[in-house]
């Protein structure tokens, strides 16, 4: 019953209830159904000078982590594979357009809120010339040596994602 209860308190429903034998007598079993997993995709568009293109994010309380910069991105949508959800969400993010071959999975992370992301980096040709951001405050390259203490521009960068960031800086992302 104990483990039933932290199901139920994670969100897990029972979907059914019967009698189980195991080692030689009838026990009542349930089997529980949990909530969906989300799934994401996420971008880290660099250029020449190893510049990252981050996203301050919509300052409004439905919005996650809002008023923090953080990586390009969202969710994938049903039948959708993470590649296409990049293409998509950067055309209705920054109206611009990406070269399906460039873009290269580097990492699969699980946010703090459960959301399983795909991480990819695209190195940026002319991308952002006529780039028009429709979600979020704003957008800029930054460059490791700008973020200082978890912070840019005296926003938060978006904790998990500044863990990824970090990595590419460091040359572990490719």
């Amino acid at each position: 019953m104990r483990a039933i209860n932290v199901y139920r308190r994670v969100g897990f429903k029972v979907v059914e209830k019967f009698q189980q034998n195991t080692n030689g007598c009838i026990f009542p079993f349930v089997r529980m159904s949990g909530p969906a997993v989300r799934r994401g995709a996420c971008i880290i568009m660099v250029d020449a000078r190893h510049r990252v293109t981050l996203q301050l994010r919509d300052n409004k309380p439905h919005v996650g982590a809002a008023d923090c910069w953080g990586l390009f991105g969202g969710m994938i949508e049903s039948n959708e594979e993470p590649i296409d959800t990049i293409i998509r969400e950067m055309k209705e993010e920054l109206t611009i357009d990406l070269s399906r071959d460039r873009l290269k999975l580097v990492k699969r992370l699980t946010s703090p809120m459960g959301v399983r992301s795909h991480g990819f980096v695209y190195p940026l040709a002319e991308e952002l010339d006529d780039a028009r951001l429709q979600e979020g405050q704003r957008f800029a390259l930054v460059g490791a040596a700008d973020v200082d203490g978890g912070r840019f521009q005296e926003k938060i960068v978006i904790p998990h994602q500044l863990e990824i960031l970090q990595a590419f800086w460091d040359g572990q992302l490719g």
